[in-house]
Parts: structure tokens; C-alpha cells; sequence
């Protein structure tokens, strides 16, 4: 059913699309519309250290009691996003273009698959510790083409802008025997920081007025300030910190939801939870002139 505010929305694209081909006309700039896939290449320490220390915790805990055994699993880390990006791209002349562009990055850990198990006296255990991460940009971008000849232009290009990020993570466990898992906590927050970008690139020009091009790229961006609520319904702002366990006697690093930012003999390194996104990147694309 089409409600009237959508309807509003659809009209409203479409007249800023009239309007901006007319302007194109009118003054001779070229409007195209780029679209682009891929995968990029992160590392955020600060998530992944987080895992290995929740499955190093097991494996202490589980050596304290003669009768565990812990079975190694695959813990995984977040290393891969997959990116997918819009621009609309105003051309000024044949060398200098300008676009505003936004997209989607998408990176997380496989939520089904166990990371290990613990065989404990008549039962064994599967835990999984899943992540997410998400995120939307919004940049505005300058461009400088080189042509190699009718058909081929190498591109550099430079932007900035910013970005909404969502974060979640799950702890759950489940016996063996059965199909789902028992979620112990669960953190869902949000952020918005600042992104930079760069990127090389190869344009392949038709005759058709779609345009194909390979392009390498690298964005800088570390988002922090993340707010949320956990399962228990606390809200609060997402702090990173070690946390020592005077049981096992190891220093934990941890991502929680607090309300105030913890202090005392055992914590350290406490700061506000940052999820770095910076990486390199391969997209593949069209681009269609209008």
C-alpha cells in the first residue's frame, strides 16, 4: 500500500533528478550516477581482542576443573566488510568532477556457528559470541580524471564526510542436544563519527552511456561516543576496559553498556568503546550518464 508520505518521498526524488538534469543542460555539467560493490579489509583490535579474551576466560576456568575438557572451535575475527556505495557525480569539466555519495558497510561474525565447546561431567556446552557491525556514510568527494585515450580514464579521488554506525554483540550458550541458544546479553548501540576517503581508479567508457570501472580505495574512520541499551533494559554509553578476575587471576578486556564510566582497583585502560573501520577496499561498478 502507498501511503501518502511515501508517495511525497517518490515525488520528490524524481523532481530533484528533473532538476538536476536540467541544470546538467542548462549549463552543461554532466550528471551520472555511479554504483559500486565490494569488499574492504579492516581490523578492529579493539573487537577482536575482546573475542580472544572471552574464549582465553573459558579455557582458564575450564583447566581449574579436572573434569572439563575444552574442545577447540573456530573463533573468528572481524577482518572483511562488505561495502556497497551510490554517488551522484557532477562533472565540471572533462578533468574535475564533484560528488555526494552514500552507501553501506556491513561486517559480522557468523552467528550460528558455535566458537568452542566445554564437555562438562554428563553434558557439553556450545558458546557463540556473535558481532555485528554496520554502518552508513554520507561524503562529499572531488575528483580528477586522466585520460588515457577514447575510452580508458585513470581517477583520483579524495572525500569526506560522516558516518552512522550501529554496533551489537550476543553471548549465548546452548547443550549440545539442542537447537537454540540461551542469550546471557545482548548490547545494541549506535554512533555517528567522521570519515575520510581516497581512491584509484579505472574508468572504461561506452557508446551505450553506461560506464564500467575497478577502483582501489582506502577510508580512515575510528567511531567512538556509541549509546545503547542492553538486554537488561540499562541504557548508557558503551565503554571499553580490562576487568581483572581475582578467580582466575586474568585481566579481561571487555565492550558494556554503563551509565557511568567504571573505576577502581580492578579496571584499567577504561575508555569509550571505539569500532575502527578504516581499511582498503576493492569495488567494481557502473556508471550511468545521464
Amino acid at each position: 500500500m502507498i501511503t501518502y508520505k511515501n508517495k511525497l518521498k517518490r515525488e520528490f526524488i524524481l523532481a530533484s533528478i528533473l532538476f538536476l538534469c536540467f541544470i546538467s543542460k542548462t549549463y552543461g555539467f554532466e550528471f551520472s550516477l555511479k554504483l559500486a560493490g565490494g569488499l574492504s579489509f579492516i581490523n578492529p583490535t579493539n573487537i577482536n581482542h575482546i573475542r580472544q579474551d572471552w574464549e582465553e576466560v573459558y579455557k582458564i576456568d575450564t583447566n581449574e576443573n579436572q573434569n572439563w575438557s575444552f574442545m577447540e572451535s573456530e573463533l573468528g575475527s572481524l577482518k572483511n566488510s562488505f561495502d556497497f556505495e551510490g554517488e551522484l557525480v557532477y562533472s565540471l569539466n572533462p578533468r574535475i568532477a564533484i560528488s555526494i555519495g552514500t552507501g553501506f558497510i556491513f561486517s559480522e561474525l557468523n552467528p550460528k556457528k558455535p566458537n568452542f565447546s566445554i564437555e562438562k561431567n554428563i553434558n557439553t556446552f556450545e558458546y557463540i559470541y556473535p558481532m555485528k557491525v554496520s554502518a552508513m556514510p554520507a561524503i562529499l568527494s572531488g575528483y580528477y580524471l586522466f585520460p588515457l585515450n577514447s575510452r580508458l580514464k585513470v581517477y583520483a579521488k579524495a572525500g569526506a564526510g560522516f558516518i552512522w554506525a550501529k554496533y551489537i554483540d550476543r553471548e549465548g550458550k546452548k547443550p549440545l542436544d539442542m537447537d537454540n541458544y540461551g542469550y546471557s546479553s545482548t548490547q545494541n548501540t549506535k554512533a555517528r563519527g567522521t570519515m575520510l576517503s581516497g581512491a584509484l581508479g579505472l574508468r572504461v567508457e561506452s557508446e551505450q552511456g553506461i560506464n564500467f570501472f575497478i577502483e582501489s580505495s582506502f577510508r580512515k574512520t575510528n567511531i567512538s561516543n556509541f549509546t545503547g541499551e542492553s538486554e537488561s533494559g540499562s541504557t548508557g554509553t558503551l565503554y571499553f576496559f580490562d576487568e581483572f578476575d581475582s578467580n582466575l587471576e586474568f585481566w579481561q578486556s571487555k565492550f558494556q553498556i554503563l551509565t557511568q564510566e567504571p573505576s577502581g582497583d580492578s579496571f584499567r585502560a577504561v575508555k569509550k568503546a571505539e569500532v575502527d573501520l578504516s581499511g582498503f577496499s576493492v569495488k567494481l561498478g557502473i556508471i550511468i550518464n545521464f
